[in-house]
């Protein structure tokens, strides 16, 4: 986005789609990070795999059908989800669930844009 349309632009997409992740997570136990550049992070205790995969295309959905609209110009948003999933007795720490995340991500992106990748 800021190739194409500056830096504010891009600023103002990064504020609505943490919004509408924001609004697609209701438990109180659900936190949105902004993790990088243009990458958030939804941690979801107590949460099964499919459960999390059906957030995920529920913040998909939501996405593109969300135009972002800022300084006369207006624009369709996709996004590439990386969801990774541990139960507590698998892991000593929160790095391996980190990890599974930026590699069901990557994944995501490596097929292209709009895309959703569990591990």
């Amino acid at each position: 986005m800021n190739e194409r349309h500056g830096a504010a632009f891009g600023d103002e997409c990064l504020i609505v789609v943490s919004d509408l992740i924001r609004s697609s997570a209701k438990r109180n136990t659900d936190m949105v990070v902004r993790y990088g550049g243009a990458e958030f992070m939804l941690i979801l205790p107590d949460t099964e795999p499919m459960a999390a995969l059906k957030l995920a295309k529920v913040i998909r959905r939501h996405i593109e059908e969300f135009t972002v609209s800022f300084a006369g110009k207006n624009e369709k948003l996709t996004v590439c989800i990386g969801v990774g999933v541990v139960q507590p007795r698998q892991f000593s720490s929160p790095t391996v669930l980190l990890q599974k995340a930026e590699m069901a991500l990557f994944s995501a992106k490596q097929k292209g844009s709009n895309c959703i990748k569990v591990l």
